[in-house]
C-alpha cells in the first residue's frame, strides 16, 4: 500500500462577496478573514492507495491541480470526483476513501461560507458569514462571524464567540461554550455540558444530559434537560419569560435584588426556597419543574 504525504498551494483575485463551499471527506478546515479581493488555500494532504503507483499519481493530481473550483463568486473547495477520470479504479473502492486533506483558507472579510466535513475539526473567524459549520465528528469553532451560523457536529465540542446573528447548535455529544451573540440562540445537544454568557436574544436550550451554566441573557429563556443542573445567572427584563424543566438536577437561579416576577416553581421530590417575594402582578414571569433535585431562587 502506498502512504505519501504533501500539500498544494491556490491563489486567485475573486470578486466580493465570496461565497466559499467546502466539502472534504476528511481532514481539519480552518478559514479566516485575509486581504480583500483574494482567496488564498494551502492543503495538506495524506494519500493511501493501493497499488503505489496509484497513490503517487493522486498526490501528483492534488499538487498540480488543487480540488477548487471558481464559479463566478463562488469558490468550491474539496471535490475529489474530478481525479476519477485519470485514475484507474482502485482495489480497495472509491478512490477518495484514503484521502486526508488539512485545508487553511485565507477569504476576503465580506464572506459567506458553508463547511461539511465527514470527519475533522472546523475552525471559522472574522468574517461576514452568514456561516453554516457541521462535520461527522470533530470540534467547531467559530469567532468574531458578521452574520448568522449554524453549527452541527455529530460527536464534539463546539465553541462560538462574538456572533452578531441567531445561532443554531446541534450536536450528538460534546460541550458547547457559547460567549455574545447579537440575537437569538438555540442549541440542542444529546449529551454534554452546555455554557453560554452574553445573548441579546432569546435562548433554547434541549440537552438529554449534562449540566447547564446560562449567565447574561436579555429575552426569554426556556430550557430542558433531562438530567443535570441548571445554573441560570441573568437580570431579568420586563415582559420576559424563564421556562426551565429538569428531569433530574438542580435548579439555581440568581437575579438582581428586588426584580419583580410572576413565579410558579415546583419539585417532586426535593425542596423550593426563594428570596424573592410574590409578585402576581408582575409583567415578567419564571416557571421551574423539577422531578428529582432542588430549586433555589437567590438575589444578588
Amino acid at each position: 500500500m502506498g502512504n505519501l504525504e504533501g500539500q498544494f498551494f491556490w491563489e486567485q483575485a475573486v470578486e466580493e462577496p465570496v461565497e466559499l463551499w467546502v466539502t472534504p471527506g476528511a481532514g481539519d478546515v480552518e478559514v479566516r478573514a485575509g486581504p480583500r479581493g483574494k482567496v488564498r488555500i494551502e492543503g495538506r494532504f495524506s494519500v493511501r492507495a493501493v497499488p503505489q503507483a496509484r497513490a503517487e499519481r493522486l498526490a501528483q493530481l492534488l499538487r498540480e491541480s488543487p480540488p477548487v473550483e471558481v464559479r463566478g463568486r463562488e469558490i468550491r473547495v474539496g471535490d475529489l470526483e474530478k481525479y476519477a477520470a485519470k485514475l484507474a479504479p482502485s482495489i480497495l473502492g472509491a478512490f477518495f476513501e484514503g484521502v486526508w486533506i488539512d485545508y487553511q483558507i485565507e477569504v476576503p472579510p465580506h464572506t459567506e461560507a458553508r463547511v461539511e466535513s465527514g470527519s475533522g475539526d472546523i475552525g471559522i473567524q472574522g468574517i461576514s458569514g452568514p456561516v453554516i459549520a457541521h462535520t461527522g465528528s470533530g470540534e467547531v469553532v467559530l469567532e468574531r462571524i458578521g452574520g448568522e451560523a449554524d453549527i452541527k457536529t455529530g460527536s464534539g465540542d463546539a465553541e462560538v464567540k462574538g456572533i452578531e446573528g441567531e445561532l443554531g447548535i446541534t450536536t450528538g455529544s460534546g460541550d458547547v461554550y457559547v460567549e455574545e451573540v447579537g440575537d437569538d440562540v438555540k442549541i440542542k445537544t444529546g449529551s454534554g455540558d452546555v455554557r453560554v454568557r452574553g445573548v441579546a436574544g432569546d435562548l433554547q436550550v434541549t440537552a438529554g444530559s449534562g449540566d447547564l451554566a446560562l449567565r447574561g441573557i436579555s429575552g426569554d429563556v426556556e430550557v430542558r434537560t433531562g438530567s443535570g443542573d441548571i445554573h441560570l445567572d441573568s437580570d431579568l427584563p420586563s415582559g420576559k419569560t424563564w421556562r426551565l424543566r429538569t428531569g433530574s438536577g438542580d435548579v439555581e437561579l440568581v437575579l438582581p435584588r428586588g426584580t419583580e416576577f410572576r413565579l410558579a416553581a415546583e419539585s417532586e421530590f426535593g425542596e423550593v426556597e426563594s428570596d424573592f417575594p410574590p409578585s402576581p402582578q408582575a409583567a415578567s414571569s419564571v416557571e421551574v419543574k423539577a422531578g428529582s433535585g432542588d430549586i433555589s431562587i437567590k438575589a444578588r
